[in-house]
């Protein structure tokens, strides 16, 4: 049997100088019983051969041993008290540091792994993008990578930052050796980027937090409030990684050449039925008649669901079939038809399919500014599940009140959330057309901007041929706004008003009625706190306009009471718009407001 210092001997990448260094620079040790016990019960079926990379004390191996007896087990790491301790854990030992990965000097067959362990390690890597492509060569076909990351949007992580702090602490997310930082997003990505397909992502929360937060129920948590940490109007999704330490993975090489029907590859209720375990943190897996939305399902998690079946299966999410049934077995055959069936891929080119809404404007004039089938892909993901009225299965737009009486108010929001607080509060005679932003979708481009708003035009004229419309929009969403706005005035249909609320992008010149909207707390938003000013010429810009300071914050806007008093609000302005009523055309100032009686007050450099 060779023992430890025989094996560090006999593999010479441990005596190069770049692993001596890689040696002091992550010379920390770790508990004996670092044993992240969800990633290793991922592990199935049983592996023939395991290696371990940064192995420890070998209690990783331990557990293996217990498990999988018949198993080959191989542990790596760098640092000799490491390896001393581990001795016995496994069948081999290989003194290395994993960066540069050379396994092929250890003996290692490529091809030759039927799973990699890796638990807590990525982070200390200077290019733990290099490190998985490297790696994936000696992943056997059909074998897996486990691994365990750290969670940087930890609350408490998080909470430290807000109080301006950075601290670094052994054995954890700030640990001192830690050179990468990940959140689920960035997990997920990495994997993607580096040739790997995510099968499972689990996240482990982190007990403590939940008692020194007081939370017991994560579905009710949607505020956050400690010292001066205010998080408001969080989704479950973002409570859920806020209370996650660690997120274990279960990922596979992607092959180019896998056949679409291996036997040894999960069926899509299989997997289905997994991600709708994860993403709605359900108990058990789901039966086959489960309604997604009946479970709490939500447009953002569409949207993940949305990203692991295009990583998984390489197509995108078959949305109108998804959403005219939203239940398990029926997503699970749409998909495999998608598969089988290339023509039966959802086709989003379906508005240039209908008459065209205004016969006056050239087919090539409507086309000139195309919206990337991508592009309404990803918007079609997080918008197709909003609640409401839809001229057809896959528009964009969705309405609320559409049968009332006063002149359509069109408005491009952020997310799903505030759309349906404005409807819920603005009252059941304003009929409301909910767009969504390009968040989280696409780059503010200005060709982006412009194909977006033109894909919104196309709708909204076939919606509401003529007639009087407002246009508004809310912090990005403005920038859709201003150039549906735009369009509509060269077309001769000037809204009646363009409302823009807490945007401090680019303003664009425009003859049209217009009301500009900021939080009375939103520093970063509202330009008369952002630079202290009490005027600002805005008269240059537009001749007819309006400055309204509602309460809240930035991301408080939509939440009560603040939305009750943003929609009487809004709806004032639009009352007054439809009448003419503007200060006999005169741009009304911060000054106006501080008159008594006025709105607004004067930032108290004090604070």
């Amino acid at each position: 049997m060779i023992t430890i210092d025989q094996r560090i001997d006999m593999f010479q990448p441990n005596n190069s100088l770049g692993s001596k260094l890689w040696q002091r620079r992550h010379q920390q040790s770790r508990v004996a019983d670092d044993l992240s016990l969800p990633l290793l019960q991922l592990i199935a079926p049983q592996p023939a051969r395991v290696l371990e990379i940064g192995c420890y004390c070998g209690a990783v191996g331990r557990w293996l041993r217990r498990q999988f007896p018949r198993s080959e087990l191989i542990g790596l790491d760098w640092r000799p008290e490491a390896l001393e301790a581990a001795a016995g854990a496994y069948d081999r030992l290989i003194a290395a540091a994993p960066e540069p990965l050379d396994l092929d000097a250890a003996g290692l067959k490529r091809g030759s792994l039927d799973a990699i362990v890796i638990n807590h390690v990525l982070e200390q890597l200077d290019d733990p993008w290099g490190f998985l492509r490297e790696l994936s060569r000696w992943l056997a076909p059909g074998g897996a990578l486990y691994l365990s990351l750290f969670n940087l949007r930890n609350l408490a992580v998080v909470y430290q930052m807000a109080e301006g702090r950075w601290r670094y602490q052994r054995d954890s997310v700030m640990d001192f050796a830690h050179r990468r930082f990940f959140t689920r997003a960035e997990s997920v990505d990495l994997l993607a980027d580096t040739g790997w397909r995510c099968e499972t992502l689990e996240n482990g929360l982190d007990p403590t937090l939940l008692e020194r937060f007081g939370v017991k129920d994560l579905r009710q948590a949607s505020k956050i409030h400690a010292g001066r940490l205010k998080l408001e109007g969080l989704a479950f999704d973002d409570v859920l990684e806020l209370f996650t330490l660690r997120f274990y993975i279960k990922a596979r090489k992607v092959e180019a050449s896998e056949p679409e029907s291996s036997l040894d590859r999960p069926t899509t209720v299989a997997l289905l039925a997994t991600w709708w375990r994860e993403l709605l943190t359900l108990e058990g897996d789901p039966d086959l008649d489960d309604h997604f939305f009946a479970l709490g399902g939500h447009s953002l998690l569409v949207a993940q669901l949305a990203l692991r079946v295009e990583a998984q299966f390489g197509c995108p999410l078959p949305l109108e079939a998804f959403f005219a049934e939203p239940r398990l077995g029926s997503l699970a055959r749409a998909i495999d038809q998608v598969i089988h069936e290339p023509s039966a891929r959802p086709s989003f080119s379906a508005l240039d399919l209908g008459a065209d809404p205004q016969p006056s404007m050239t087919g090539a004039a409507r086309r000139s500014q195309p919206l990337p089938p991508e592009l309404r892909q990803q918007l079609w993901t997080y918008a197709g599940s909003w609640r409401g009225e839809r001229a057809r299965p896959d528009s964009l737009i969705v309405g609320a009140h559409v049968q009332g009486r006063r002149p359509p108010l069109f408005w491009c929001f952020q997310g799903e959330y505030e759309y349906q607080q404005l409807a819920d509060h603005i009252g059941p005679e304003q009929p409301l057309y909910g767009m969504r932003s390009g968040h989280r979708v696409m780059d503010y481009l200005e060709e982006n901007i412009q194909a977006l708003a033109m894909a919104y035009l196309e709708e909204l004229e076939a919606l509401v041929p003529d007639g009087p419309i407002a246009i508004g929009g809310t912090c990005q969403g403005a920038a859709i706004a201003q150039a549906m706005a735009g369009h509509l005035l060269r077309r001769g249909r000037t809204p009646t008003l363009m409302l823009l609320l807490d945007w401090t992008g680019a303003y664009h010149p425009y003859p049209g009625p217009v009301a500009l909207l900021f939080g009375r707390e939103s520093r970063d938003f509202n330009p008369y706190l952002c630079l202290g000013v009490t005027e600002i010429p805005w008269g240059r810009l537009f001749p007819e306009v309006r400055i309204e300071i509602v309460p809240g914050q930035h991301t408080t806007l939509m939440d009560r009471p603040n939305v009750s008093v943003l929609a009487k609000t809004i709806t004032a302005l639009l009352e007054q718009s439809g009448k003419r009523v503007w200060s006999e055309g005169r741009a009304l100032t911060p000054k106006d407001l501080l008159q008594p009686g006025g709105m607004l007050r004067p930032r108290d450099n004090s604070t």
